[in-house]
Order: structure tokens, then C-alpha cells, then sequence
């Protein structure tokens, strides 16, 4: 029983990411980078945390493996393979790890 509900919510968030990537107009790859950085800075309003900390960065990570992780189960998503799982990671993942850095190890970002 949960195994079905679980792939009824798999598949259920496949469809919204499609229907979401179709009114947007944008790719997948590039919803993946939008979306990060929005869940980024809501983050740290959430948390309250200035974007050089790692939290709002960790939050992005933590919703990105539940999103691949239900990308996983659904069985007819198309997306269901190791390969684009680790392909959207590194999408997600790149500019929110760039804007971390940056702030963080930078002295270019940095308030005088």
C-alpha cells in the first residue's frame, strides 16, 4: 500500500514538473536551475540565514535528492535512471554551489 502511494506521488510529481516546464516555457535542465536558486533564497528567508551560509545551500540539496528520488520511483517519467539523476543534480546544484562560494571565500562579494 504505501509502495503504490509512493509511485502515485512519483507520478504525480513528474506530471507537475511537466505541466510547470510547458507553461513556463522552459526545459527541464533550465527549471532545474531556476528553481534552485528561488528554493535557495527562500531558504535563507526561511531560515534566516544570509546566503554565504551553507544551510540555505544544504536545504537546495536536501529537496533536490527528494526530487530525484521520486524522479527514481516513478516508473514512466523518463527520468527514472542513475545517469539523469546525477545529470539534474549537477544542475541544481552548480549555481547555488558557485553563489556559496563566492560569498563565502571571496573577498569580492564581501560587504566593506
Amino acid at each position: 500500500m504505501l509502495f503504490r502511494y509512493l509511485v502515485d506521488l512519483a507520478q504525480s510529481w513528474s506530471q507537475a514538473k511537466i505541466w510547470l516546464s510547458q507553461v513556463l516555457g522552459l526545459s527541464p535542465d533550465a527549471l532545474h536551475v531556476h528553481v534552485s536558486i528561488l528554493a535557495m533564497l527562500a531558504a535563507a528567508v526561511l531560515w534566516r540565514q544570509r546566503m554565504d551560509r551553507v544551510l540555505p545551500w544544504l536545504t537546495v540539496l536536501a529537496l533536490e535528492i527528494v526530487n530525484e528520488m521520486l524522479d527514481l520511483s516513478a516508473p514512466d517519467s523518463g527520468e527514472n535512471t542513475l545517469h539523469a539523476s546525477l545529470h539534474d543534480l549537477a544542475n541544481t546544484m552548480f549555481l547555488p554551489t558557485i553563489i556559496l562560494v563566492c560569498l563565502r571565500f571571496t573577498r569580492t562579494w564581501r560587504r566593506a
